[in-house]
C-alpha cells in the first residue's frame, strides 16, 4: 500500500525513482524496494524523508507518513444493506457489470455508474452485484446514502467522507477537520484495499468526485437520477424501466406464481400501466399480494381507472402516480391520514410514537395504519419496529398532505411531532432525575405524545436511535417559523451530544438556537443560546469563540436580572478556568454559587436546579482542590457535593462525575483499597451514558494507581485504553490529559522514546486549546524522559513546567508521593 502512495507521489511531481533518491536523501534501491512491494514497511525515517521530497504538509504528510505503518487489524465491515428480495430481470445489466468486475484491473479502482429515473431500480441493481461480489472484496464493504434527490439537503462531502472512515472504524477524534485531509485519509485508508463502496443517490458529478479512492483495488458503484457525465468512470450504465417480460416476472414474484395462472394478459396490462417501473411495480403488486379475492385483472382494472391521480409527480409521470394513487385510495381513512402526515417528515426515520404524534392518537390506535401501510408497501421496517418511507412515496405523501389537507392542519401536526421530541427528552424520571443544568426555559405544556422512560439508560437508547431525526425535526421547525421551537429543541439535545463529544453537531445546533431567539428577540433565550454555543466552542477546544459567548451570556443574564440563569453561567466558567488552570478564579466563581441563597418564592423545580448546580459547584472545587495538592479540602467539597446529590435523589450519569473526584482525591492521598473502587463505580456510570471522555479519564486515573503501587504494565494499558477511548470521543481536553498520563507510564516503563512523543503531542495540544495544567504536566513529562539524552532541552523544559505549576500552585499527578 505504501509502495503505491509513492509511485502516485512521484508520477505526480514527474520525477524518476533516481531522481526522487536524490531529492529525498535515500537510496535508489529503497525507492525500488519500496515501490515494488518487496518492502512493505518503510523506516519511519525514510517515510518522514519522503513525506518531505514530496512536499507535503499537515494532514496530507500525517496521512502518507501513516500509510507507512501496518493500522492495527480490525474486524470485517459489512454495512450493505439487505437485497431487494424480489429482485428480477436486469440479466443484461447484471451480466455487463459482473462481466466489467470480471476484467478490472488490480492495481487501480474500478468506478461503475448507474442511472435512470426514479423508481427504476438503480440501487437493487447495484446492491445485487455488490452482494454478488463481496466474497472479492473481503477488506470491507461500505454504503453510504448521499440523499442527491431527497427531501434532505445533499450530503456534503466532509460528511460524507466521516462517515465512510467511521464505518470503516476510523476513529471521530482521528478525522481531520478540512475536506482535503479528509480526503487524503480516505485514499490513504483505501489504498492497495479490497473493498467495496456504494455510493447511493448522488446528485451529480461533483458530489462523488472527492469520494473516488486513489490507488486502491476498491470496486465503486455509483447510483444518480442524473447521467454523470462528469464523472470518470469505466463504465456508466443507464436504467430504462425493465421490459415488459422482466416486469411481468418482477410481479409473479411478488404475488406468487399461482395467482397467475390465467392471468398473464391482465399481468402485461398491469406492467403497462405501471410504466415498467420496478418501485411501482412492487407497490400495485402488494395490494394483490393480500387480498385472495382480487385477480390480476381486478388489479388491472383497478389501475386503469386510477387516473387522473390525486397528485401527480411531475418528474415522475403518470405511471408511479397511478400506482401510488391506487394504493393510497385504498387505504382506510386512518392509514390515508397517516400517509398524508408522514409527508411531513424531515427525519430518516419513525416510530409508532411519532406516527402517534403525527396524527394525534395514541402508539396503540395509530398501529393498524402502519401495519397496513407496510403491506402497501408504502412503508419499509428497518428492525425494532422503525420504519422509512421511500423517497417517491415521500414525495408523494408530501405533496398529498398539501393537496387534501389545510394548512392550519398541517402545522399542527408539524407541532405535535416536534413537541413529542421534545418533551420526550426533557421530562424529569420517576427516580427523580431531571435534565441536566441550571436554566431551563418554559418547556410548554407537556406533550400528550411524550415518550415516558423508567431509566436514564433507556432514555439515552430512544435517544441513539432518534437523535438524527431531532436534529431534522430542528431544521423543520425553522423552516415552519417555530423559533422558540428550535430554541428549545436545541437546548434538549445538549446533554446527548456532549456526552459523545459530538462539538460539531453541538455547534451548527447552538448557532441556530442563536439565530431563532435573536429573531423572536428574547434576551434570555438569546443568552441561553450564547451559553451553550460556548460549550459547543469549549468542547471543541476553540477557547476564544467560548469565552466569547460565555461573557455575552453572562452580559445578557445581568442585565435581565436572572441571576438563577447567572448560576449556570458562573458553574461553566469554573470548568473552563478549571482547564485553563486559572484555579484562584475557579475558588472565586465557586465561593459566589454557594453563596447565593436560596430563593423561598421559587418553585420546586427551580430549587430542584439550584441544588444541582450547587452540587456541581462543590465538585468543581473538590477538582480544583485536587489540582492544588488540598487533598483534605477536595474531600470535603466533594463529601458534600455527594450530600448535595444524594438529596436529589437520583442515580446514574450525574454521580459518575462526584465519584471519580472522590477516587482521584483518595487516589493521591495513598488509599489504594477505596480509590479504585470509586473509580470503577465512576467508570461504570460514564459507560452506561456513552461518555467516552468521562471514561478515558477514569481510566487514565486508575492507571496512576496501578503505578503507584508499581503495576506498570497494567498501567500502561489502562492509559493506552484511555487513549483510545479519547480517540473516538473527539475531546481535546480528554484526549491531552490521557496522552500525557500514557506519555508518564512509557517513561516509567523505559520506553523513553514514546514518552517523548506522546508528551510532545500533549504539549502541542495543550498550547492549542488553553490547558495550561496539562500543558505544566507535558513539560515536566519531557524534563524527565530528556533528561538523560538531551540535558539542556529537559532543563528548559523543567524551567517552563516549574514556572506553569507555581503559577497555578498545583502539583503534577506524576509526583506526587514522588510516584516516578
Amino acid at each position: 500500500m505504501f509502495g503505491l502512495l509513492v509511485v502516485d507521489h512521484r508520477r505526480r511531481l514527474g520525477l524518476t525513482q533516481e531522481e526522487l533518491a536524490g531529492r529525498a536523501g535515500i537510496s535508489v534501491r529503497t525507492i525500488r524496494e519500496l515501490e515494488a512491494g518487496r518492502v512493505q514497511v518503510p523506516r519511519p525515517a525514510s517515510a518522514r524523508l519522503l513525506a518531505d521530497a514530496f512536499g507535503l504538509e499537515g494532514t496530507q504528510r500525517d496521512s502518507f507518513v501513516r500509510a507507512g505503518f501496518p493500522p492495527a487489524e480490525r474486524p470485517a465491515v459489512h454495512c450493505l444493506p439487505r437485497p431487494a428480495p424480489h429482485f428480477r430481470g436486469r440479466s443484461g445489466e447484471l451480466a455487463r457489470l459482473l462481466s466489467t468486475v470480471d476484467r478490472r484491473r488490480r492495481d487501480r479502482p474500478l468506478v461503475v455508474a448507474v442511472d435512470g429515473m426514479a423508481g427504476v431500480g438503480k440501487t437493487a441493481l447495484v446492491l445485487e452485484v455488490a452482494h454478488q461480489v463481496a466474497d472479492r472484496y473481503p477488506g470491507a464493504q461500505l454504503f453510504v446514502d448521499l440523499h442527491g434527490h431527497s427531501t434532505q439537503a445533499p450530503v456534503e462531502t466532509s460528511v460524507a467522507l466521516g462517515l465512510l472512515l467511521g464505518q470503516l472504524g476510523v476513529p471521530a477524534g482521528e478525522l481531520p477537520d478540512d475536506v482535503d485531509g479528509r480526503v487524503a485519509r480516505w485514499r490513504t485508508e483505501l489504498a492497495g484495499a479490497r473493498i467495496v463502496v456504494v455510493l447511493d443517490n448522488v446528485a451529480g458529478s461533483a458530489q462523488v468526485r472527492p469520494l473516488l479512492p486513489g490507488l486502491s483495488s476498491a470496486l465503486v458503484l455509483v447510483t444518480s437520477r442524473r447521467r454523470l457525465v462528469g464523472l470518470d468512470a469505466d463504465e456508466h450504465v443507464t436504467l430504462d424501466p425493465l421490459d415488459e417480460s422482466e416486469a411481468v416476472s418482477l410481479l409473479a414474484g411478488v404475488i406468487g406464481a399461482k395467482r397467475m395462472v390465467g392471468q398473464h394478459r391482465y399481468a402485461h396490462e398491469v406492467a403497462g400501466l405501471c410504466g415498467n417501473l420496478p418501485l411501482a411495480l412492487s407497490l400495485t403488486a402488494a395490494r394483490l399480494r393480500y387480498r385472495p379475492a382480487w385477480t390480476v385483472a381486478d388489479l388491472a382494472e383497478r389501475l386503469r381507472n386510477a387516473q387522473p391521480p390525486v397528485v401527480e409527480l411531475a418528474a415522475e409521470g403518470m405511471t408511479v402516480a397511478a400506482a401510488l394513487t391506487l394504493s393510497y385510495r385504498q387505504l382506510t381513512g386512518p392509514a390515508a391520514e397517516l400517509l398524508r402526515r408522514l409527508g411531513l417528515l424531515s427525519g430518516e426515520d419513525f416510530d409508532e410514537y411519532a406516527a402517534a404524534a403525527l396524527t394525534g392518537g395514541t402508539s396503540a390506535s395509530v398501529g393498524p395504519a402502519v401495519e397496513e401501510l407496510l403491506d402497501a408497501h408504502l412503508l419499509h421496517e428497518r428492525g425494532e419496529r422503525r420504519y422509512r418511507l421511500h423517497d417517491l412515496v415521500r414525495d408523494y405523501a408530501g405533496r398529498l398532505a398539501a393537496e387534501v389537507d389545510e394548512e392550519p392542519v398541517r402545522r399542527a401536526a408539524a407541532r405535535r411531532l416536534l413537541e413529542y421530541y421534545l418533551h420526550s427528552m426533557v421530562t424529569d424520571l420517576p427516580d427523580g432525575t431531571v435534565i441536566d443544568g441550571l436554566h431551563t426555559p418554559g418547556w410548554g405544556p407537556v406533550s400528550f405524545h411524550r415518550r415516558v422512560f423508567v431509566s436514564e439508560v433507556e432514555r439515552t437508547r430512544w435517544e441513539e436511535a432518534e437523535w438524527r431525526n431531532v436534529l431534522a425535526a430542528i431544521g423543520s421547525a425553522e423552516r415552519f417559523g417555530m423559533d422558540r421551537l428550535v430554541c428549545l429543541l436545541a437546548r434538549a439535545v445538549w446533554g446527548f451530544h456532549w456526552r459523545r463529544g459530538n462539538a460539531g453537531i453541538l455547534i451548527t445546533v447552538q448557532q441556530a438556537a442563536l439565530a431563532a431567539a435573536r429573531r423572536l428577540g428574547d434576551a434570555d433565550l438569546t443568552a441561553m443560546a450564547h451559553n451553550y454555543l460556548a460549550g459547543a466552542y469549549a468542547r471543541s477546544g476553540r477557547m476564544a469563540q467560548t469565552r466569547e459567548h460565555v461573557g455575552h451570556a453572562l452580559e445578557l443574564w445581568r442585565a435581565t436580572g436572572a441571576t438563577t440563569a447567572e448560576l449556570l453561567t458562573r458553574v461553566n466558567l469554573m470548568t473552563l478556568d478549571m482547564q485553563s488552570g486559572r484555579f484562584d478564579e475557579v475558588v472565586a466563581h465557586g465561593d459566589w454559587v454557594l453563596a447565593q441563597p436560596a430563593d423561598p418564592g421559587e418553585g420546586e423545580a427551580v430549587r430542584r436546579r439550584l441544588a444541582i448546580n450547587r452540587a456541581n459547584a462543590l465538585r468543581l472545587l473538590g477538582e480544583c482542590h485536587t489540582a492544588l495538592g488540598r487533598y483534605g479540602a477536595a474531600l470535603d467539597h466533594l463529601r458534600r457535593a455527594a450530600c448535595h446529590r444524594a438529596d436529589l435523589g437520583g442515580e446514574g450519569y450525574r454521580w459518575a462525575f462526584i465519584l471519580f473526584e472522590l477516587g482521584r482525591a483518595h487516589s493521591r492521598l495513598g488509599h489504594w483499597v477505596v480509590a479504585p473502587l470509586l473509580l470503577r463505580r465512576a467508570l461504570a456510570h460514564f459507560e452506561a451514558a456513552g461518555n467516552e471522555t468521562g471514561a478515558a479519564e477514569v481510566l487514565a486515573e486508575i492507571g496512576i494507581v496501578h503505578l503507584h503501587v508499581g503495576d506498570v504494565g497494567e498501567a500502561r494499558r489502562l492509559h493506552e485504553a484511555a487513549v483510545r477511548r479519547t480517540e473516538r470521543s473527539g475531546s481535546p481536553q480528554g484526549r491531552c490529559l490521557a496522552l500525557n498520563r500514557l506519555g508518564g507510564t512509557a517513561l516509567r516503563a523505559g520506553d523513553v522514546e514514546a514518552a517523548v512523543g506522546l508528551h510532545r503531542q500533549a504539549l502541542e495540544l495543550a498550547q492549542r486549546i488553553d490547558a495550561r495544567y496539562e500543558e505544566a504536566v507535558a513539560h515536566a513529562g519531557l524534563a524527565a524522559a530528556l533528561v538523560g539524552g538531551d540535558p539542556v532541552r529537559a532543563a528548559r523544559h523543567g524551567d517552563a513546567a516549574g514556572k506553569l505549576f507555581a503559577v497555578m500552585r498545583a502539583v503534577d499527578p506524576f509526583h506526587v508521593d514522588n510516584c516516578r
